[in-house]
């Protein structure tokens, strides 16, 4: 027994058709009446994609802000940074101003020379000159007034 396999078809060629089976004509089921969709599922549609669209704004917005504060907190650190450095160079230069030998130098060279502490003679003050107040000093010593004129200073 032969079995004949049916032929390839070509890639132009019209497609057989196959002979039209007649079937029996069912019957149509019924037609339901068309009911209107309810509108409070797009109207709650829409409500939960203002709500993710308002979410997404607000998260939008904080980031923008956070970007904004590291902007200002870099400045401010490399403010902080630069100040910190004049700070270092203004203590420095106090440090060398300050430096005894650099105030010995200028002395002897505008002509001044140190006291031995020995060969110094202590000045004996008078009176303060609110004698009768004597919580109330003023610090100047002044000589007993003989006359009306004062001492020069």
């Amino acid at each position: 027994m032969s079995v004949a396999a049916p032929a390839r078809r070509r890639a132009g060629s019209p497609a057989r058709s196959r002979p039209a089976v007649e079937r029996p004509a069912a019957a149509a089921p019924p037609r339901r009446r068309s009911r209107p969709r309810p509108t409070r599922l797009r109207a709650g549609g829409v409500v939960w994609l203002l709500v993710v669209a308002a979410l997404l704004g607000g998260i939008v917005a904080v980031q923008v802000e956070a970007l904004r504060a590291n902007i200002e907190l870099g400045r401010l650190n490399d403010q902080a940074a630069q100040l910190r450095t004049n700070n270092q160079n203004t203590v420095a230069n106090i440090a060398y101003l300050q430096n005894s030998a650099r105030i010995d130098s200028f002395a002897r060279r505008a002509g001044m020379v140190r006291v031995v502490p020995s060969a110094a003679d202590m000045l004996t003050l008078g009176t303060p000159r609110h004698a009768a107040w004597p919580g109330r000093h003023t610090g100047f010593a002044t000589e007993p007034r003989s006359s009306g004129r004062r001492s020069p200073r």
